[in-house]
This record gives C-alpha cells, sequence and structure tokens, in this order.
C-alpha cells in the first residue's frame, strides 16, 4: 500500500507541522505549554483515544478548506509573534485549541466535527485566559480577597496571635501583608474547577460527588492559600525576609509547593469519588408476550349418512 495514499499519513504530517508551529511560537510569561495546558491537551488525547472506535474519520472540501486555513492561520500568525511581539500575546493560549480545531476538521470534516466535542470543550477550557478574566470578574476577584484575608486572620487569631484585619489587609504587631489580587485564591479555584469539569467528562462521576467536588475546589483552594497568607504575614512580622521571599512570587518554590498541595489534594478527593459505583441503567421490563392464534371452528360431523 502506498503511504501517499493513506488518509493517516497525512494527518500525522499535519500533525508534525502544528506541532513544530506551536513550538516555534513566542515564549511569553503564560507559557504556551505550561503544565495546566498539558493536562488538557493530555485530557483531549485521552478522549479521543477512547472513543476511537466509534469516531468516523470521513473529511469533506469544506472542513479540509476550513482546517487548511486555520493551519495557516496558527503558522503565520506564530510567525509574526516570534517578530513583532515583545509583550505578551493573550492568544497564545489559545492556539493549542486552534491547532486541535483544524486537525478535527482534516481528519472528520466539517459534518463530524460535533463528535469530537469532548476533545474541544477540554481544549477550550485550557485556551481560557485567567489575565482578561480579572476585568471581567472584578468583582468577585475583590470579594475572594477579602475571604482569604478572613481566613488567614482567623488562622492567625485562633492559633493565638494579635492579629487586626482592615479591608485585605492582615496586622501583626510586627509587620503587615496586603493581600492582591493576584495573590489571591481566585487562579487556584479557576484551575481546580476546570479540572472538575474535565473530570466530569472524562469519567462517570455520581450526581452528589459532581457537586462535591465543584465545592471542594473551592474550598481546598481558599484554604491552602489562607494558609500560606498566613505564613508570609508571621515571616515578614519576624524580619525573615530571605523566606519571605521564598515563600512569595508566582514563580517561586513556596508558591509552587502549595499549589502542588491543593492539587494533590483535590486529586485524592477526586479519587474517592471515582471510586464510588455509579447507578447502573436498567431498562424498563418487558411484558411477555404471546401471540393469539384463534381456534378453528369446524361444523360438526352429521352421522346420518353413516352406514
Amino acid at each position: 500500500m502506498n503511504p501517499l495514499s493513506s488518509k493517516l499519513f497525512w494527518l500525522g504530517v499535519f500533525g508534525g507541522l502544528l506541532t513544530v508551529c506551536l513550538g516555534q511560537w513566542r515564549p511569553t510569561r503564560e507559557a504556551l505549554f505550561n503544565v495546566e495546558t498539558l493536562v488538557f491537551v493530555a485530557a483531549a488525547v485521552y478522549v479521543g483515544w477512547r472513543d476511537r472506535q466509534r469516531l468516523q474519520w470521513q473529511g469533506d472540501l469544506l472542513g479540509t478548506g476550513l482546517g487548511l486555513g486555520l493551519l495557516g492561520w496558527v503558522l503565520g500568525r506564530g510567525y509574526w509573534a516570534r517578530l513583532y511581539l515583545s509583550a505578551d500575546d493573550t492568544l497564545a493560549g489559545t492556539m493549542p485549541a486552534v491547532a486541535a480545531l483544524a486537525w478535527y476538521l482534516l481528519a472528520s470534516g466539517s459534518r463530524g466535527l460535533g463528535q469530537h466535542w469532548r476533545g474541544l470543550l477540554c481544549l477550550g477550557l485550557a485556551a481560557l485566559p485567567l489575565q482578561p478574566l480579572f476585568g471581567a470578574f472584578a468583582l468577585i476577584r475583590g470579594y475572594v480577597t477579602l475571604v482569604d484575608a478572613q481566613f488567614a486572620h482567623y488562622l492567625l487569631w485562633y492559633l493565638g496571635f494579635d492579629a487586626v484585619r482592615q479591608g485585605s489587609e492582615v496586622i501583626l504587631p510586627g509587620g503587615a501583608i496586603d493581600i492582591y489580587e493576584d495573590c489571591s485564591s481566585f487562579a487556584a479555584v479557576y484551575l481546580l474547577l476546570r479540572l472538575t469539569l474535565v473530570l466530569m467528562l472524562l469519567f462517570p462521576l455520581p450526581r452528589r460527588w459532581q457537586g462535591a467536588l465543584a465545592l471542594a475546589a473551592i474550598a481546598l483552594g481558599v484554604f491552602f492559600n489562607g494558609v500560606r497568607m498566613m505564613l508570609l504575614a508571621l515571616l515578614l512580622a519576624n524580619g525573615q525576609d530571605e523566606a519571605f521571599r521564598f515563600w512569595h512570587g508566582p514563580g517561586a518554590p513556596g508558591n509552587q509547593i502549595f499549589s502542588t498541595m491543593t492539587i494533590v489534594a483535590f486529586g485524592l478527593l477526586a479519587n474517592l469519588g471515582l471510586e464510588q459505583p455509579t447507578t447502573p441503567t436498567v431498562d424498563p421490563p418487558t411484558l411477555p408476550y404471546v401471540i393469539y392464534k384463534p381456534m378453528l371452528l369446524l361444523p360438526p360431523a352429521d352421522d346420518s349418512h353413516q352406514p
């Protein structure tokens, strides 16, 4: 068989081109293939592999044209971004979703695009940028910072420290911290809620565990970030600036430790939900049927003509 006539060969070629293109995208502060993006990409790949037996791989002219157009846009904009963009590119995080959409259109055509909705949703969740959401949810972010400050103040008070809270500021006798929006638990809760939705797409979670995981995502994000804020307040009040820098900042090792603990705790709770038995779907009982055949009524025999 000629490999050039195989559709899988050309799909592999297009996939390789997309990978090279995305790898050449200009690196920004929001990394294109960061850990979060890889998690959602892996979820989309898992969904495609799981459903591979019932997927229809039949391209059409419209899907091929749209897929090639999106592929050209990804390649062209990636090259243009590397040359001319000096600041962070907000659209960089959307490139995996656009590239996957182009691949789906080339593989299944425009009519078969709907069968990939789970994979597209997983990649769409990865493409939602966090920074623009800060402006859209300004009121919620302000409320989240107050909740973080209240929780950190409560922890300090419960442990016996003389702490005072004024708005988003937690004050100790030796110093104070002001919880800004970038230091709040909004980003952690946002990530855990997206992971909750991905788990609902991948696994048959019981209904009561779906709501429980969503609430647990909010509670875990607030809890671990509140513990970190309490630790930062204590370090700053005691003049330990070097330790404060270790636990503070987006790329600080201490911040990564708390992020890891948050995700691990959420994973353990999700594992408990996956171990719960789901209610099996039982078909309604069918009543037995009997084919009724009416009896053939014959006229009575005439015995008068018998000898």
